[in-house]
């Protein structure tokens, strides 16, 4: 198994309240995936039934060295912008209409080609919700699903919701359809729990993709077992038309966050997740996270980012939040395979592996955002992946990113 070292991170702006102590955290509460009061708050509010908010960001990533195998140290630049909207209109006392535009354009170039400039147009969130109960609310549209571990959804799906929030307990059901090419159809039902020191849920969701079918079942636990450390556990069970043709699969995913002494808020966050062969998430999930922060980034790592398939992964990292206005975060992740293949994990680089070592690699990442205002964000990050014995090129792959957004 991948073995995890030490990353020491230091640095970013002291302020006054960067040296105050962290605000007690609050125990969890039931989390949905969909509910209409979760969705972005708008700013503006100019009558008592309409309000809206709009974002500008621009970004720039450096990829190099993303293909393997091929005697190229080749590179990617990507260049882009978008401007975004979003309102909400309380058409009745128990109706709400909630919309999510975006509007972007993008300037790729790589070692070998420069493309035009693209643009595109997307409709994030479409939707009609009615209350029809004092708890109850019967959804229609395009929603955005999202778990709080972003493990299971954390996107764009056209459907029908149904949820009932409790002070206890909440549940939901939903039949819904991704918006990507393949455009697969589910159906779910989900019911979490609130506890005094965290929460735990259970989902069920059956997938229909093309001739494929499957069933998921997913377990989620918080726990916190004081104000300075907290667990979070993740499982699945995936069967019928799993990955690597397989009929089964199962995937865990435990992490642990320990809350440190000092001026600038440090925190050591620890985990390690496993995917057998046959194990494959939904296809709707990012695996992003903030870990308290400003910026989030993925969980398996920032550059490298691989599906959780006959892979193992080892991770330890240092945070830093010297105040509400700016975090900073350094991690190291390990990658191993269960079985040693020829077919390397499904990740953001291309490469062959040799089918005879299960080290497939290690990366280290350094991310962190400064908020300086409600009104503006500047986001940053950096992640080298250095290939293990698995594969046959082990030339190192880089990836940098930074984006600067306006909120209106």
């Amino acid at each position: 198994m991948a073995l995890a070292l030490v990353v020491l991170a230091t640095g970013g702006p002291t302020t006054a309240d960067a040296r105050s102590k962290a605000a007690k955290p609050k125990a969890a509460k039931p989390a949905l995936l969909f509910h209409i009061e979760t969705r972005k708050r708008a700013k503006h509010k100019p009558t008592s039934w309409f309000q809206y908010g709009a974002s500008a960001s621009v970004k720039a990533v450096w990829d190099n060295n993303l293909r393997r195998d091929d005697g190229l140290r080749d590179y990617k630049r990507d260049l882009g912008g978008h401007i975004e909207t979003w309102a909400r209109t309380q058409i009745t006392p128990s109706v709400v209409a909630f919309g999510h535009i975006q509007y972007g354009a993008r300037w790729i170039e790589t070692h070998s080609s420069s493309y035009p400039t693209r643009s595109d147009f997307r409709v994030k969130e479409a939707l009609v919700s009615v209350a029809t109960g004092p708890q109850t609310q019967l959804t229609i549209g395009r929603m955005r699903f999202s778990d709080p571990a972003k493990w299971i959804a954390d996107g764009a799906v056209d459907g029908l919701h149904f949820a009932k929030l409790g002070g206890m307990s909440s549940w939901e059901v939903a039949a819904f359809r991704g918006t990507d090419d393949s455009r697969p159809t589910f159906a779910m039902a989900h019911k979490t729990w609130k506890t005094d020191t965290g929460r735990r849920s259970i989902l069920g969701m059956a997938e229909t993709d093309a001739e494929d079918r499957r069933f998921y079942l997913f377990g989620h636990l918080t726990h916190r077992p004081s104000d300075h450390h907290r667990f979070e556990l993740n499982s699945a069970v995936v069967l019928g038309d799993a990955a690597n043709q397989k009929s089964s699969g199962l995937g865990v995913d435990l992490r642990g966050i320990r809350t440190l002494k000092g001026a600038r808020n440090p925190q050591v966050t620890y985990g390690f997740a496993v995917g057998t062969a046959g194990f494959r998430q939904t296809g709707l999930q990012t695996n992003k996270t903030y870990d308290g922060g400003q910026k989030q980034f993925n969980r398996y790592g920032y550059a490298y980012r691989p599906e959780l398939s006959n892979l193992a992964v080892a991770t330890l990292a240092l945070g830093l939040r010297p105040s509400r206005k700016f975090s900073i975060d350094a991690g190291l992740h390990a990658y191993a395979q269960l079985r040693p293949s020829t077919t390397a994990p499904s990740a953001r680089i291309n490469g062959q592996t040799t089918g005879r070592s299960r080290f497939v690699g290690t990366e280290i990442s350094l991310v962190g955002a400064w908020r300086p205002s409600k009104k503006t964000k500047l986001q940053f990050g950096v992640g080298l992946f250095k290939p293990g014995s698995a594969y046959v090129d082990r030339s190192t792959y880089s990836h940098v990113y930074t984006q600067l957004s306006i909120y209106f």
